[in-house]
């Protein structure tokens, strides 16, 4: 038997994961805004009940029964504007992306990243250059306990 929802029920999706039923007028479709996806219209049969589970920690958040990794559809993005790129340090490193800052050991990388990530914090240049002034976090894991 297939699920009735109505408006404002949270339902899950395999593809498109959380959303909420914001119309119910086309049954069997229902259009669902996705939280992670956008609004679509989906057939009830590809959707089910989000049911709401206590988290084993503390605070007993709420905590998704099923909660899927996002989908990325690239055909998605068919037709959009390329969206331009920020960069934490211009030309350099990206803002919100991995990052790797490799050489020979023992020329200064470990050095180079705590003087940019220092710069950073105090909003100030280094080496010629302007990172991105904001919180930093150095965690430096690469040594020895005795180093």
């Amino acid at each position: 038997m297939q699920p009735d929802f109505n408006e404002s029920d949270r339902v899950i999706h395999n593809k498109f994961g959380l959303g909420t039923v914001i119309g119910d007028r086309e049954r069997p479709k229902y259009r669902i805004q996705f939280d992670r996806a956008g609004d679509k219209n989906i057939l009830g049969s590809f959707l089910r009940p989000h049911e709401e589970e206590t988290s084993a920690d503390d605070n007993n958040a709420p905590v998704a029964a099923n909660d899927n990794l996002p989908f990325i559809n690239p055909a998605d993005w068919h037709g959009q504007p390329v969206p331009k790129r920020e960069w934490f340090l211009d030309g350099l490193i990206p803002r919100r992306q991995v990052t790797i800052l490799n050489g020979d050991g023992g020329v200064g990388k470990s050095l180079l990243a705590l003087q940019i990530a220092a710069a950073s914090a105090l909003g100030c240049e280094t080496i010629g250059m302007l990172p991105m002034a904001g919180r930093v976090l150095y965690l430096g894991a690469e040594d020895e306990a005795d180093e």
